[in-house]
């Protein structure tokens, strides 16, 4: 990506710091979203009002209020970025994202924290608005796509590792942390500190973002790039001469109509968001669970896990990814992610059954196999999001970019608002049925397997649309 970043453009934004800024931004979203997984188990039993096995139901819900806002506002902020600029409408949900992950911190009661997980969802709605950013930078520039998105995937994939790894070590640390002293505020709201972390995160990249971000909307800040042949009527055809990759595609688009592509990507990113967002909000409930159905882990076996997926997520994104996208189509890598994932979901409900008294090398055997489930879960998550980013990029033109990446992010949250709550669902249910395997505990993993296979099945309706060009 380097030597993209590389070449200059006589009035065009300076690369590498918008590049990194973003990214910066890019972060903040799934640490908010998921910084309460590893504790949310234990926050929700600590209210003392919620038998055990209801309290898959309860985390689903607390994690579904957070994406239902997002999802109904993410549209309408791409909208209002394609009219004011994505700087604003990023800034703003960045200060706002602050403020409500504190007060959830606060919570001590299920109805303070569905509540403030809300209000989180509502200013966490501009994952769009980033990939947008991300996207016309690239376009303008005539960067490799794939590389530039991988960027977006790789922050995107570092927040949903770095929001439960603080979550796992920082919750309760009256009991890990010798300087927490008793009736501090910090032992009376024992989940506030890891919120706090958030807040402090999105406040500073806000500052930041102020003073150094620049417009990537050319329609809001470039209406003409001086000393360049792009114009705010005809990027596209411009930059077409400079990009023989543009023209195909254009051309491509022109004979099958973009709208049909462009259906079957949203479609598909919104199956991947849901079975994506069941794993990562059951898997702590799954690891934290005592008897034949969990790891029994605590919060810190939780986060150590999740923390070990860092270095794989790095490699997967800056290494692995832009490897195979130099010699495999986007959407062949879009296709085998899901075969992948559909393989190894089912894999994770066997995990108890490997250490029957969680004790001496069985125990050592079981870490071995879940890390290596882990790591290729997380890989095939990487290809996935980023692959479709690059083909929904691909297939937009450039004034509508905003609002259908938007549509989109819609479309993601709308996965992630009922993927955790149908899984604490069906999880709760499982518990309790008394009914035999696959119908027990392994049944949510079952049902994983079926979605990553829903996502196989929307890509060949994308392959047969786009056939004439990928």
């Amino acid at each position: 990506m380097a030597a993209d970043l590389e070449q200059p453009v006589a009035g065009a934004l300076p690369v590498k710091r918008t590049f990194l800024l973003i990214g910066t931004i890019v972060i903040a979203e799934p640490l908010a979203a998921t910084i309460l997984f590893p504790f949310i188990y234990m926050m929700i039993s600590d209210f003392g009002t919620v038998q055990e096995r209801y309290v898959g139901f309860w985390a689903g819900l607390i994690t579904s209020a957070f994406f239902v806002p997002q999802m109904l506002m993410a549209t309408l902020l791409g909208m209002i970025s394609d009219r004011l600029g994505r700087k604003p409408v990023l800034i703003i949900g960045l200060l706002g994202s602050a403020l409500c992950v504190f007060l959830f911190g606060l919570s001590r009661s299920l109805s303070w924290a569905i509540l403030s997980r809300a209000l989180c969802g509502l200013f966490n709605a501009n994952a769009g608005v980033s990939r947008t950013a991300i996207g016309e930078l690239a376009h303008n520039r005539g960067l490799n796509q794939g590389r530039a998105f991988s960027l977006f995937g790789f922050c995107n994939s570092i927040g949903y590792v770095i929001g439960p790894l603080i979550g796992g070590y920082l919750a309760k640390p009256a009991q890990k942390f010798s300087w927490i002293q008793s009736g501090n505020l910090f032992d009376q709201y024992p989940y506030l500190l890891p919120c706090v972390v958030s807040s402090l995160y999105s406040i500073i990249v806000s500052v930041i973002a102020i003073l150094l971000l620049d417009e990537t909307n050319q329609g809001i800040s470039y209406p003409t790039l001086t000393g360049s042949t792009v114009s705010e009527e005809t990027p596209s055809e411009a930059l077409a001469e400079q990009d023989p990759l543009l023209t195909r595609l254009k051309v491509a688009a022109a004979r099958i109509g973009p709208r049909n592509s462009t259906w079957y990507c949203i479609i598909g990113v919104g199956c991947v968001s849901l079975h994506a967002i069941i794993f990562d909000e059951i898997y702590p409930i799954f690891a934290a669970s005592a008897g034949d159905h969990g790891l029994q882990f605590t919060s810190k076996d939780i986060a150590t896990s999740l923390s070990v997926m860092g270095p794989i997520i790095f490699v997967a994104q800056l290494v692995l990814y832009p490897f195979l996208n130099d010699r495999f189509s986007s959407l062949g890598l879009w296709r085998t992610s899901a075969a992948v994932l559909a393989v190894v979901y089912p894999l994770f409900s066997l995990l108890p059954h490997i250490s029957e008294n969680h004790q001496g090398s069985s125990r050592i055997v079981q870490w071995v196999i879940l890390l290596v489930l882990l790591a290729i879960r997380f890989t095939a998550n990487v290809v996935a999001y980023t692959s479709i980013s690059v083909l929904l990029n691909q297939v937009v033109a450039p004034e509508k970019r905003g609002t259908i990446m938007g549509l989109g992010q819609t479309a993601i949250s709308l996965g992630r608002a009922f993927g955790p709550a149908l899984g604490g669902t069906i999880w709760s249910w499982s518990l309790g049925n008394g009914l035999p395997p696959p119908f027990d505990f392994h049944l949510l993993y079952v049902i994983e397997l079926l979605l990553a296979l829903a996502q196989v099945i929307s890509s060949l309706g994308l392959a047969k649309s786009q056939s004439v060009y990928l």
